[in-house]
């Protein structure tokens, strides 16, 4: 799928968009490169696409990178390697908060003065670094150390998108591939989304390969959402496999129990159960979550029973 390149293309978020657009402005006016940036939310909700579309507004070159594939010094250095002399360039370290510290300590004197330090003959060298951007982006804000999160000029929490943003996401991506969708097709979609960009553009997909699979054509109805819906086995609220799971082990237990505990019984891991599940969960009003633990609600225990019924 091609991302938006522009931030009017770019759909939500608009009180960050609103800040971006000065930004970016104001830095161009002024010739400097950009602040530091870090965007923080629930995964799925645009985190790279937005970081994608500031260097591309900004008309500077784009470097990525992963928390968890910078280890050493070594590495560091050859990302850092890359901006171009010109300056101003995005680096992007997606799940910035799984950065070893050492490694997390190497970024302090770079964000702040531009400068590299590394040891060399038992000796520490300082390095000059081009100008340049750190766009850091997170699921997890609240594991970020103090000094990192304090580097950062601006920070941004992305937040849920709701129905209307969801289907107009989706129709720009149907105009885009050439798809005919019904508006109902389309509510069936949005509303199984979970407010998660990334899970309506997903069921997209996947409904569209059913289109064309069964029907030969581009074209998504109704019928054609309700049988892709029922092989994914997912629900008119949009619970899935994942939600089902959380909901019958909390179903099986006589007291609340903790999120450690809940994620071993259900299976899944801490981080998607805290960022994903839960929230949703809760926002639908089938679990709340108390000083003593997690429980389910008398409508979680009512979904579960007629879900055992089917």
């Amino acid at each position: 799928m091609k991302r938006p390149l522009k931030l009017n293309d770019y759909v939500g978020q608009e009180k960050i968009k609103k800040q971006l657009s000065i930004t970016i402005g104001a830095s161009k006016k002024k010739q400097t490169q950009l602040p530091h940036m870090l965007f923080y939310g629930n995964p799925g909700l645009g985190k790279t696409t937005l970081a994608k579309i500031i260097a591309n507004e900004f008309g500077v070159k784009f470097h990525e990178a992963m928390g968890t594939n910078l280890k050493t010094v070594e590495d560091v250095e050859s990302v850092l390697a890359n901006l171009t002399d010109d300056g101003s360039d995005v680096l992007f370290i997606d799940e910035i908060h799984r950065l070893p510290l050492k490694i997390e300590e190497l970024f302090y004197p770079v964000m702040e003065d531009f400068v590299f330090e590394k040891e060399l003959n038992r000796k520490i060298q300082q390095f000059w670094v081009p100008e340049f951007t750190l766009i850091g982006a997170t699921t997890l804000a609240g594991e970020l150390s103090r000094p990192l999160r304090d580097r950062f000029n601006l920070k941004f929490q992305l937040q849920n998108y709701n129905l209307e943003q969801i289907s107009d996401i989706i129709l720009k991506l149907a105009s885009r591939e050439k798809v005919t969708i019904t508006d109902e097709a389309l509510y069936d979609i949005a509303k199984r989304s979970k407010g998660v960009a990334r899970i309506g553009i997903n069921y997209f997909y996947r409904c569209l390969e059913y289109a064309e699979f069964i029907t030969g054509k581009k074209q998504i109805n109704q019928e054609v959402t309700k049988n892709q819906f029922e092989i994914m086995e997912i629900d008119d609220m949009g619970l899935d496999e994942g939600d089902r799971k959380v909901l019958l082990y909390l179903a099986n237990q006589s007291s609340a129990i903790g999120g450690d505990a809940l994620a071993i019984g259900s299976d899944i891991d801490k981080p998607t159960l805290q960022n994903i599940i839960e929230p949703y969960l809760i926002q639908c009003d089938l679990i709340i979550r108390t000083n003593k633990g997690r429980e389910i609600t008398n409508k979680g225990k009512n979904w579960i029973g007629n879900f055992m019924e089917q």
